[in-house]
């Protein structure tokens, strides 16, 4: 799927799900691996912060599109329309994102999978009834998705909290900078879509 083609997937997908009145921008990432960065701005954003606006925006593309989809995703800004004009520069993201300490060698190496095992093992004990899934995400670092009831109620930061206060003492800086994307969400967000 060409860049063109997954831009008008996203925009599709966003606009049948709630964001009809959004405007949904879709631009270029990095040239080698084909993703993009996304910016939705609505007036459903006034209010929320900004892992909010992102819960709300990744709950539907996580439900509606395939992973090899959505993990081309890698740069998700939710913002209220009096914020889009003075809040987003894609590129100081884009040079924050090549100066991460995550290179493609690790991507596909033994270290890469003691690292999955690592964080899968440290919150295995905390959420032994849900989903937990560490892969490779779009470019050189590990998604983290956990599915789990615990976060019914809870706000973003809440959710970051519980998982980072288990990841914290588990895990070396280092290997903390190599989760660069991190889903965490409720049965009943899922079930609302």
């Amino acid at each position: 799927m060409t860049r063109d083609q997954l831009a008008r997937r996203i925009r599709d997908v966003l606009k049948k799900n709630g964001f009809a009145g959004a405007t949904v921008e879709v631009r270029d990432g990095d040239d080698v691996d084909e993703d993009v960065f996304l910016t939705v701005i609505s007036p459903k954003f006034v209010g929320k912060r900004q892992g909010e606006t992102g819960e709300m925006i990744w709950s539907v593309l996580f439900h509606e599109l395939a992973p090899e989809e959505w993990g081309r995703i890698s740069l998700t800004k939710g913002l209220a329309p009096e914020k889009a004009a003075t809040d987003w520069d894609y590129r100081t993201l884009k040079e924050r994102k090549r100066n991460l300490l995550v290179t493609d060698k690790f991507r596909n190496s033994k270290e890469a999978e003691k690292l999955k095992h690592k964080i899968y093992s440290a919150l295995r004990p905390c959420f032994p009834e849900d989903t937990i899934d560490v892969s490779n995400g779009p470019k050189k670092g590990l998604d983290l998705v956990v599915v789990s009831r615990r976060f019914d109620g809870l706000s973003w930061e809440e959710k970051e909290k519980l998982i980072w206060n288990v990841l914290n003492p588990a895990l070396t800086p280092q290997e903390k900078r190599k989760v660069t994307r991190t889903l965490l969400i409720s049965p009943e967000v899922i079930k609302q879509r």
